[in-house]
């Protein structure tokens, strides 16, 4: 799964209530998460792919959203072996990461 960073912060408000809330917040979004079809999770929340299409679809995304950054999660749910979860970094580092240097 990738996570996207916008630009802009957070408006205050909202900032301050999701750093006092955390625990709230986070049981919120992963009863959203709970709700969410396969098929929407691959259309509108990970991006899964060879690095080309990979790196395709972040320039996409961040110059459509305005996004400086995308943390990525390669093992979420933790149900993939380390040594895919290392050959999955080794990719994201050497070819995906290269194209927005």
């Amino acid at each position: 799964m990738i996570a996207l960073a916008r630009k802009k912060p957070l408006p205050l408000k909202l900032r301050a209530f999701v750093s006092r809330r955390p625990g709230i917040t986070r049981k919120i979004r992963g009863q959203a998460l709970q709700t969410i079809s396969y098929e929407d999770a691959l259309r509108n929340k990970v991006i899964i792919g060879t690095p080309a299409s990979v790196a395709m679809r972040l320039r996409y995304l961040t110059g459509k959203l305005g996004l400086n950054g995308v943390p990525a999660e390669l093992n979420c749910g933790g149900l993939l072996g380390n040594k895919k979860v290392m050959r999955s970094l080794q990719l994201m580092c050497e070819e995906v990461a290269p194209c927005f240097r």
